[in-house]
């Protein structure tokens, strides 16, 4: 994936780029950079590690911002939803 996104109002431009890859058939792992052409510098970086099991699934997220790491993470439990009516 790659792009490109400009604001006129603030006057900025910045510019995406990611990849996803399936190693093997449970796991999905994708990461993106945002990077700042005013500033000329990463704004942000991401990376998700996704595995999907039959009934439940894990993500793992890291995202580094300038002045920021955060890290999740997230349990999906497939059958829960369909037992709650929701």
């Amino acid at each position: 994936m790659a792009a490109q996104r400009y604001n006129r109002v603030n006057d900025v431009n910045t510019y995406v780029g990611g990849i996803g890859i399936h190693p093997f058939t449970p796991l999905f792992m994708d990461g993106k950079i945002w990077y700042d052409a005013e500033k000329k510098e990463a704004r942000d970086i991401s990376l998700n590690i996704t595995y999907i099991s039959q009934c439940w699934g894990i993500n793992l997220g890291f995202v580094k911002s300038p002045d920021d790491f955060s890290v999740t993470f997230l349990i999906e439990l497939k059958g829960l939803t369909k037992a709650l009516k929701i």
